[in-house]
């Protein structure tokens, strides 16, 4: 079918876009497929004769932008074989200028141009012509002639298109170039603004569209810049005040805004910045429907990328008048901003705007002051819009992005005012990521820049920020999957725990003040991480009280000595009362931390004539003893069993100590008893005859020294391995029991005060008992793996024995 018929058909009956589209892709196939096998053949005026046909279906007035697109994107594919089929007849020899009279000769006028232009590039090729130029604007001249927007849109973009490589061959002509481009760059905006006079019904639809064909505009600033003898004076005197001459007479705001953008993005950056005021002239002078913003954005972003990528010696030319320039300018754009519903665009203009002054600004005060204004204008506009409650994802995510650029820098918070009011505008889900970020950063500034946290002021602050990991507001839907009480003890916990150890104050009372701040936050939390939070306070407590207590025996006569034992008592009093608040939730915490509290007392030596921490040093001692007895249920017993032991550590650590006087005998006995019924209430046997040969130890210390309760304790620790050998594993215990028997004679032995005895025949017994049950092991067909580890104990243990035979020992 040829274009003709098209017509004629087309005249009878009104088909939808699809078909029309399919019609006429069918007739650029079937005639496409005709002129190459006419240029196979070599059969020039039909090769010509169809492509003309092809052509003329862009001729067509019945389709609409995007569909008339699809349909020039075939014909220019088509169109390449003829392109080719030029060249190679130049390659044979063939008089180039002959194609070019006879297509003169074409009657319609965008076959012709079509053709002219594909002959055109093997015509500057062949060297007939002295000066390329003049084919290309006799082209260009012919192209006039296309009234029609869409037709003259798409014939000038063809000419780009083609004949790009042969506007640099200019080189006799570069300015008259330059300006054709220019005039072409004037004529195709002009056309591409024709395309919106439509029906008002098809207006919004019309500018969509229009947006999907801003490339072909563009690529006549693309072409500009790709000339290789466009220089910095032909680009601010010339190309970059016409650009803006046809922006502003346009007086169309797609235009003005994508004719900057394409020059902002195609040029280089050098030539922007030193032409930045022929930039921020023409702002006021746009049109009312620009948004300016998105074009400041662009060149702020192509400017920092550049400043970033060269170093302070490329950048002189980068002077302050232009960064206050560019200042200036953004704040007016900022404040002059009439859309309350444009917050976004605005966050992200600053944004941009704050990056930019960060690789700009080499002085630290312009750069802390500059930033404490944007943070101040940042929050202003949220307010003016009020519009917290219509936030977006975007929206969030800008701010985020905003305070976490200056914590990548390295700025400590306590310098930026303004920065926790610009964070509370946050939901959950946002500050918890910025609250992570911003306690790491309070570490890393205290490593690199030894900023310490040493006020009420910033300890109240820093709150602030560790709640918001912990709250969960039931408001916020898109925080309600997010759960902020895991038990994971994960990095942001960590840093929190970093950030106790950065509280410095040379004020003991400030420093108190400060961990009580930490202390009555902690405290509030739920549990989960809270276990690590307080363990850790309860350190960073004890590491204050022995700060103290080393002032207090320094000599230096300006320390009031008396204000430091008040204060240590009073952290005891606040250590208490953060331990006793993990009893339910973590009891084996709540233990543990109990005994650390009583051991860390002994190392306070003689300071208190009272002996008020002797009774604090109890009163830990006999808390971590109920926690184990109350709490017994919700702690695992194999936990429980280390914890025990734990617990005889610490008392043995404490009696040794000749600091401090914790126990009468009574008191102690009753502990000591109460422990050993604890360890009755183990339910495997092997475990409590080893937990009660660890008790064994707390009656031989300088308060007690009893051997009859060493001795019932060591016969019942025998009964309960009796009862264990069901595993043969077991017969450790025996050897247990007996380096425990040669563990107080040794003592008895070198402590007049304290009498040991007992009979010879035991020892006997439990050696002759260990070797048959290690001889029934050796018996078996497949020895047990831990038969050689009880062999060796065994091997140690006699040695031992015949030893202390040969010194003659008393049994």
């Amino acid at each position: 079918m040829s274009y003709v018929e098209y017509l004629e058909n087309n005249e009878k009956e009104q088909p939808n876009q699809e078909t029309i589209l399919n019609n006429l892709l069918f007739i650029v196939k079937t005639q496409g497929q005709h002129m190459k096998n006419s240029i196979y053949n070599n059969k020039l005026k039909n090769s010509l004769k169809y492509a003309k046909e092809m052509l003329n279906t862009l001729r067509t007035n019945d389709l609409n932008l995007q569909n008339y697109y699809h349909l020039y994107t075939s014909i220019f594919d088509e169109m390449q074989h003829m392109l080719n089929y030029f060249q190679e007849e130049l390659h044979r020899g063939r008089i180039i200028h002959d194609f070019y009279d006879i297509i003169q000769q074409c009657d319609n006028i965008i076959p012709r141009i079509f053709l002219l232009i594909c002959v055109g590039v093997p015509y500057i090729d062949s060297g007939e012509c002295d000066n390329p130029f003049d084919i290309i604007y006799d082209i260009f001249n012919l192209m006039r002639g296309v009234q029609s927007p869409l037709r003259g849109l798409f014939c000038r973009y063809f000419f780009l298109q083609i004949l790009k490589d042969k506007f640099s061959e200019c080189k006799n002509d570069e300015i008259s170039i330059i300006k054709l481009i220019l005039e072409n760059l004037e004529y195709m905006n002009f056309m591409w603004i024709a395309l919106s006079r439509c029906g008002a019904d098809q207006t919004y639809t019309t500018s969509i569209q229009r947006e999907k064909l801003k490339n072909l505009i563009g690529d006549n600033i693309t072409r500009l810049a790709s000339l290789n003898f466009v220089t910095f004076e032909i680009y601010s005197t010339i190309i970059l005040p016409k650009i803006i001459e046809i922006a502003l007479e346009s007086k169309d705001f797609l235009s003005q805004k994508y004719l900057l953008q394409f020059t902002i993005y195609a040029f280089p950056d050098e030539y922007n910045i030193s032409c930045i005021n022929l930039f921020v002239d023409i702002f006021p002078k746009l049109d009312i429907n620009v948004d300016s913003k998105e074009i400041m954005i662009s060149l702020m972003e192509k400017l920092t990328k550049y400043i970033s990528s060269h170093s302070k010696e490329d950048i002189k030319f980068l002077n302050k008048n232009i960064f206050i320039l560019i200042k200036n300018n953004v704040e007016k754009i900022i404040f002059d901003s009439k859309n309350d519903f444009d917050l976004e665009r605005l966050l992200h203009l600053i944004f941009v705007f704050i990056n930019f002054i960060i690789k700009c600004n080499p002085n630290e005060n312009d750069l802390l002051g500059n930033l404490n204004i944007i943070l101040n204008n940042c929050v202003n506009i949220i307010n003016k819009n009020k519009m917290l409650k219509f936030f977006n994802l975007n929206i969030y995510k800008l701010i985020q992005n905003i305070l976490e650029i200056l914590l990548d820098l390295g700025i400590s918070i306590f310098q930026l005012e303004h920065y926790f009011e610009l964070f509370s505008f946050l939901n959950n889900y946002s500050k918890k990521e910025v609250s992570i970020k911003i306690i790491s950063s309070l570490v890393s500034n205290y490593e690199k820049k030894n900023i310490p946290i040493d006020s009420t002021e910033k300890a109240i602050e820093i709150i602030k920020y560790i709640r918001s990991l912990y709250e969960n507001n039931k408001n916020d839907k898109d925080d309600d999957e997010i759960n902020f009480d895991k038990d994971e003890g994960n990095e942001d916990v960590l840093n929190i725990c970093k950030i106790l150890s950065i509280i410095r104050s040379e004020d003991p009372e400030i420093m108190f003040e400060i961990l009580k701040i930490f202390k009555n936050a902690f405290i509030n939390m739920e549990k989960g991480n809270k276990k690590y939070l307080i363990s850790s306070l309860v350190n960073a407590y004890l590491s204050f009280c022995l700060k103290l207590q080393n002032n207090y025996y320094n000599n230096n006569e300006k320390i009031d000595k008396e204000m430091i034992l008040n204060i240590i008592n009073k952290i005891y009093i606040q250590v208490e009362n953060l331990i006793n608040n993990l009893e339910d939730i973590f009891p084996e915490i709540a233990f543990r931390l109990y005994l650390e509290v009583s051991t860390k007392i002994i190392h306070i030596k003689n300071i208190d004539k009272d002996s008020k921490f002797n009774e604090v040093c109890y009163n830990n001692i006999i808390n971590s003893i109920q926690v184990l007895i109350k709490k017994s249920n919700k702690i695992k017993e194999n936990i429980r069993i280390d914890l025990i032991n734990n617990f005889i550590g610490s008392i043995l650590l404490i009696f040794n100590s000749q600091n401090i006087n914790v126990f009468s005998t009574e008191n102690f006995l009753s502990l000591a008893q109460q422990l050993i019924d604890e360890c009755q209430n183990i339910s495997k046997k092997n475990d409590q005859c080893i937990s009660l040969l660890n008790c064994s130890n707390l009656f031989y210390n300088a308060l007690v020294k009893d051997s009859d309760k060493i001795n019932q304790l060591l016969i019942k620790s025998k009964k309960l391995a009796d009862f264990s050998m069901t595993n043969s594993r077991n017969c450790i215990l025996f050897l247990k029991i007996i380096n425990k028997y040669f563990f107080f004679e040794e003592k008895s032995k070198n402590d007049n005060s304290f009498n040991f005895s007992y009979d010879y025949s035991i020892i006997e017994a439990l050696l002759e008992l260990v070797q048959n049950h290690i001889q029934n092991m050796k018996n078996q067909k497949i020895r047990p793996d831990f038969l050689s580890d009880i062999e060796e104990y065994y091997s140690n243990t006699m040695l031992l024995f015949d030893q202390r035979k040969k010194l003659g020992n008393h049994w």
